[in-house]
């Protein structure tokens, strides 16, 4: 069904709330399984560095019912994930999960994911989407999850938002899944105070892709290099722009070395 006017400016709402020490940072909401989604999950991270912070009593009162019980606590600069199958995250992802209730199942089609705290106050809020525009389309059934590299950025904003770069180390009916629960996004130091982050889409890809950074204004080199260690493809990068490209490379893992950072992406025809 066609996206109304209304639904298309609601995306682009600015959160009005204070700082939050919690943010939202991932989203799974459709993992390529079939008739179920037993893989769906939600991190929250404490961008805290100092401390921890109680999250007891905080609740979902958009997108899924669930309420953190007593003794829920997020450590400095860490991570709490809630997932719809606490089991089935943990095998998959070797980590534990709390579990919301397993009659509710994210959108596929994007919906407002909405965090308060015990006193009812608004902690954080996401409005993700899959229109392939300003949300990626890549997290939709194709193995991806939703990430935001910089916690500290606006995330309802879809631009700060990309699909993650990192493999989860297994596949779900011939689609490997890129996901990196409880960790934060790869960074690049520039500078004693500016860093920079990066990540691919999509992955993998048919030879076009296009690398986008959190921050900008840094102008860095990218190589592309194969498994035997051969250069294929080098040039500059303003970081204030997205990068695409083109390239008629043999299917395959490749290197992409963005200034001296290396992430991994497949190849595939």
């Amino acid at each position: 069904m066609k996206k109304s006017l209304l639904t298309a400016i609601a995306i682009f709402t600015i959160k009005a709330t204070a700082f939050s020490q919690v943010v939202i940072t991932e989203i799974m909401y459709n993992p390529p399984e079939s008739n179920t989604d037993s893989l769906e999950f939600i991190e929250l991270q404490n961008v805290d560095t100092n401390g921890p912070v109680d999250i007891s009593g905080y609740w979902f009162s958009d997108g899924f019912d669930f309420v953190f019980p007593p003794g829920a606590v997020i450590p400095a600069g860490g991570f709490i994930i809630v997932a719809t199958d606490s089991v089935s995250f943990e095998n998959n992802f070797g980590m534990m999960a709390y579990q919301w209730e397993q009659t509710d199942a994210l959108a596929n089609g994007g919906e407002e994911l909405g965090l308060r705290s015990n006193t009812g106050a608004l902690v954080d809020t996401v409005t993700y989407d899959d229109d392939g525009i300003i949300w990626p389309i890549e997290p939709d059934g194709n193995g991806y999850s939703l990430v935001l590299c910089d916690p500290m950025s606006d995330n309802d904003d879809p631009t700060n938002w990309g699909i993650s770069a990192v493999s989860a180390g297994f596949s779900i009916n011939g689609l490997e899944v890129f996901a990196h629960p409880g960790e934060a996004c790869s960074t690049v130091g520039i500078g004693d105070d500016e860093w920079i982050t990066t990540f691919i889409y999509p992955n993998p890809n048919h030879g076009i892709f296009t690398f986008e950074s959190s921050t900008g204004g840094e102008q860095i080199q990218v190589r592309i290099i194969d498994l035997s260690g051969r250069a294929v493809h080098s040039e500059d990068w303003n970081t204030s722009k997205r990068l695409t490209v083109n390239l008629n490379l043999q299917p395959g893992f490749y290197v992409a070395i963005i200034g001296s950072e290396a992430k991994t992406f497949q190849v595939i025809r």
